[in-house]
C-alpha cells in the first residue's frame, strides 16, 4: 500500500461547487480531481515548462506565477 499523508483545507463554496461539478462532468470524485490539479500545478511550474492553452485552434501559452 502507498504511504499517504492527510492535508485538509478551507474552500470558498463557489470554489467546491464549481469543483463539484466539474468532478460530476468527468464522473470522478472531488478528491480525485483536487489530486490531478495539484500533479499538473507541480509539473506547471518547474523550471523550463511552458503551459500552453488551446481554445479552439487558438494556443496562447502563459507564465504561472505562483
Amino acid at each position: 500500500m502507498t504511504e499517504k499523508k492527510r492535508y485538509t483545507f478551507e474552500l470558498p463554496i463557489e470554489i467546491y461547487d464549481q469543483l463539484a461539478e466539474t468532478a460530476d462532468q468527468n464522473g470522478t470524485s472531488v478528491v480525485e480531481m483536487l489530486r490531478k490539479y495539484i500533479k499538473l500545478g507541480l509539473l506547471a511550474t518547474q523550471p523550463g515548462t511552458t503551459v500552453l492553452i488551446r481554445v479552439g485552434d487558438s494556443e496562447q501559452p502563459i507564465m504561472l506565477i505562483l
